[in-house]
């Protein structure tokens, strides 16, 4: 459970509710508490936390292991999860231009933060010490499988290259996470060109225009032109193989 946050002075501050217990047994998020102003300092805690935990598994003196690194990745983050939880579920569901003016500042904060773990080369290095070891460790398939998707993620993100292919990517990263909502009345938050809101429909009609579709070749059964009606079975149709 996430403990309440500490103020400069060392005492405990209770008046953020995503930084604070929740009340058992169901734990549930106090909804009905939460402002849209309590969630960056609750994303400002929660990505230091994240960081200070990702720092003690990088520099730990132990062997790599794939309980001390693996499984201590799984675990770090639970407050940067439980908050990135409750905003997306209100700016997905019951968002406002408070929470997307939130969106739009903390995206790129995110991925950054993002960034700094996938290329920090302590880290890395015991995730490909203990990917390098694989066969020695005897791992269940399940761990196997885990561990071979944060090899295959940090490598993606740009771990272990160049420093300066790090940096485009990183860039590359920060120009993907750049945000697009505009403010807008809720039922419209997703918007077009000077925040002009589409709905589903349009934005479906956009993404129809944008796909390259190929108009199909006549079939030889076509009795007509003007009928469009087919002799036969239709073209895209799988024949599939009879049970007898």
């Amino acid at each position: 459970m996430l403990p309440p946050t500490a103020t400069p002075n060392g005492s405990q501050d209770q008046s953020n509710p995503l930084l604070g217990e929740w009340t058992p047994p169901d734990e549930t998020p106090p909804f009905p508490a939460i402002r849209p102003e309590h969630f960056r300092p609750a994303f400002d805690r929660a990505m230091a936390d994240h960081m200070a935990e990702i720092e003690a598994i990088a520099t730990g003196s132990a062997t790599p292991s794939f309980a001390n690194t693996l499984v201590a990745l799984e675990r770090s983050g639970r407050a940067l999860d439980r908050v990135s939880a409750v905003f997306h579920a209100l700016a997905g569901a019951h968002t406002n231009d408070a929470l997307m003016a939130i969106e739009r500042e903390m995206s790129p904060l995110l991925a950054a933060h993002r960034n700094r773990i996938h290329l920090h080369d302590g880290l890395y290095a015991r995730i490909k010490a203990v990917w390098d070891a694989r066969d020695t460790l005897g791992l269940t398939p399940e761990q196997a499988r885990v561990l071979e998707r944060y090899d295959v993620t940090f490598r993606r993100a740009g771990a272990g290259l160049p420093a300066d292919t790090k940096s485009r990517i990183a860039a590359a990263a920060m120009a993907a996470a750049r945000p697009t909502t505009r403010p807008s009345s809720p039922r419209r938050s997703r918007c077009g060109p000077n925040g002009r809101g589409y709905s589903a429909i349009r934005l479906l009609r956009i993404i129809a225009s944008m796909t390259p579709w190929r108009r199909r070749p006549k079939p030889s059964g076509c009795c007509s032109s003007a009928c469009g009606r087919r002799r036969g079975p239709a073209p895209w149709r799988i024949a599939m193989p009879s049970r007898t």
